[in-house]
């Protein structure tokens, strides 16, 4: 069994905490927040100021697909911690960082937090107007086209 947190709720969990703690107070969907974690993470593929946090792997496309469970799990976890309260909606819960949360989040300081933090900053700036559906298409076209490029290389 594996000892790593890379790639899990509990890691994503952390990622979203801070994620949160930069955009403006208000409620958003995890369609939303799964998106603009991925383009937090990945800032130089996209049209930002930011870098590819987690590196320049041609797959790094085919995690956004599998992300969705990761931000599912934590986002839960995350209510019954008290760091984000959930709202019904129409389309779905919809998410707010709490002041247990902001509180939490504040704690971090690391070589990694302030990178990311940065990046979904400027994300926000970018992107933080567009739905949930827009932000996955803007991703997909991004990886198709990084798809592409490769087949163009080998």
């Amino acid at each position: 069994m594996s000892e790593s947190v890379l790639n899990t709720p509990e890691e994503t969990k952390y990622r979203l905490l801070l994620l949160l703690s930069v955009f403006p107070e208000a409620q958003y969907d995890q369609q939303w927040i799964s998106a603009m974690d991925f383009l937090a993470i990945y800032g130089a593929d996209f049209d930002y100021d930011g870098v590819n946090i987690h590196g320049d792997s041609w797959m790094r496309f085919t995690e956004y697909a599998l992300r969705s469970w990761n931000v599912r799990d934590a986002l839960h976890e995350m209510v019954m911690m008290k760091w984000l309260t959930v709202k019904p909606s129409s389309s779905g819960y919809m998410y707010r960082i709490s002041k247990i949360g902001q509180e939490r989040a504040a704690e971090f300081s690391t070589s990694y937090a302030a990178p990311y933090k940065k990046n979904a900053s400027a994300c926000f700036r970018v992107y933080g107007n567009r739905s949930g559906k827009e932000l996955d298409g803007i991703i997909r076209e991004a990886g198709m086209k990084m798809m592409e490029r490769r087949k163009a290389h080998d």
